[in-house]
């Protein structure tokens, strides 16, 4: 009998936004295929709150000081060794560091897939571009972007075509049955159409441009209503 394929995976962020939501879909659809997944987060981050929404027993939540936190990655390291794991995924910049020093301290020496949601360079100004570009160049065995415009970004830094692969965000369709559109126009009265946007509020998701292109529909004349909800 083939023994079960186990990944673990690692997410270093404090908030819950989009890409924890997305591991948390990908933990769920691994889990349905027979892929026994591993969770590690930083202690008292949002994922550790959430813990229950997660597939899967094995989670594990410490102190993370950093990406090259050398005391989290050795823990790390054991227990690929101990569960003999094959495969770690790295779901945020900085675990992708703590997953790189983890397999140089592992004795499995397993491969490290990266996912990439930002589409700015990593070699930007004010980072120390030597410790970077070891960790892009040769820190990752594979990276899954999650847009064609995130590829371009990884291959302009050097990394080869053939190691990135675009995967798009998916969604889990049953969470939204959809809205009643009496309720929300009579607890706002008004008439018309009503806009939605519903993200984490942040200068890269471009909400201004959302405002400003909403100024010239109403300057237009149409009865439109723009309603923002998100953290941030």
């Amino acid at each position: 009998m083939q023994n079960k394929l186990k990944v673990l995976h690692i997410d270093t962020e404090s908030n819950w936004r989009g890409g924890q939501n997305q591991l948390k879909l990908l933990i769920e659809g691994l889990s349905k295929n027979g892929i026994e997944s591993f969770l590690i987060s930083k202690k008292g981050s949002a994922i550790e709150n959430k813990a229950g929404l997660f597939s899967t027993d094995h989670k594990l939540f410490f102190a993370i000081f950093g990406e090259f936190d050398l005391i989290a990655a050795r823990k790390i390291s054991k227990l690929i060794d101990g569960y003999e794991i094959p495969l770690v995924h790295a779901h945020s910049s900085h675990a992708h560091g703590i997953a790189f020093l983890a397999k140089i301290l592992s004795r499995k020496k397993p491969r490290v897939i990266v996912t990439r949601r930002v589409f700015f360079h990593p070699f930007r100004k004010g980072t120390f571009k030597p410790l970077v570009k070891l960790k892009y160049l040769w820190g990752a065995d594979h990276y899954i972007a999650i847009s064609r415009k995130v590829k371009e970004v990884l291959v302009s830094c050097g990394i080869p075509e053939e190691k990135v692969s675009v995967v798009y965000s998916g969604t889990d369709p049953k969470r939204v049955t959809g809205g009643r559109r009496d309720y929300l126009k009579s607890l706002y009265d008004f008439r018309g159409v009503a806009i939605g946007n519903i993200s984490y509020f942040d200068d890269r998701k471009g909400h201004d441009d959302l405002i400003e292109a909403f100024r010239i529909v109403r300057g237009r004349g149409f009865g439109v209503k723009l309603f923002l909800a998100g953290y941030g």
